[in-house]
């Protein structure tokens, strides 16, 4: 009889040994959890990092191409006076009013920088997009994580070098890429300003001539 209650108490025994070692390879220590949370909350923003250290170069060249484009807009407009200025003047339009500037060399140059300006925009909301994708998943939904890490992955390897270049086949943006864009608004900025100059110009000559041809006319 001791012999089989020996037994059954030994069986028990190492019953509750094999139940208590099930729970504690699935139990984690809340001190564990909050490691865990904080590595992935660290993963996190090193991926987004890494995002924008790529997209930072976007947006500060996107604000100089936007601030070209809207140069040569304002040029466009001021060109656009002063051949309407040529039409309706009563008299031949003074040589003041000649800007030596192709109003179809100016639309190109419009055309050319909203291309540029739009490519930048729908590269900086994809990145946008990403990152708010990174900062709000669930890391410990693995498969949409493992998703977003797929797309993360796809974006650095598209985006982790070359130089963006007009045709926008590169990705990175370098310092020779923000100067450049900066000569290039300059050179907006001194055509725009010159042309203002060459309106008032324009404005004067032909009020000086309407004045002068009605004070002479019989």
């Amino acid at each position: 009889v001791n012999a089989v209650i020996n037994r059954v108490i030994k069986e028990g025994v190492l019953k509750m040994q094999e139940i208590t070692s099930d729970k504690q390879d699935s139990y984690y220590p809340p001190e564990y959890e909050n490691l865990k949370n904080r590595e992935q909350d660290s993963n996190k923003q090193q991926m987004i990092s890494n995002i924008n250290s790529v997209v930072d170069g976007w947006r500060q060249l996107l604000s100089i191409k936007e601030l070209s484009l809207s140069s040569v807009l304002s040029t466009l407009a001021i060109l656009e006076q002063l051949e309407q200025i040529k039409i309706t003047a009563t008299t031949t339009a003074p040589i003041a009013c000649e800007s030596g500037i192709a109003i179809a060399d100016v639309q190109n140059e419009i055309n050319r920088l909203t291309s540029e300006v739009e490519f930048l925009k729908e590269k900086i909301a994809r990145a946008d997009n990403l990152i708010n994708s990174i900062d709000s998943a669930d890391s410990s939904d693995t498969q949409a994580w493992a998703a977003i890490q797929g797309e993360y992955q796809a974006f650095m390897s598209e985006y982790t070098n070359g130089s963006l270049d007009e045709h926008g086949d590169g990705t990175l943006v370098g310092s020779e890429d923000i100067t450049a864009a900066q000569q290039e608004l300059n050179g907006k900025i001194k055509q725009l300003s010159d042309v203002r100059d060459i309106l008032s110009a324009c404005q004067a000559a032909t009020t000086t001539a309407t004045t002068t041809a009605t004070s002479t006319a019989p």
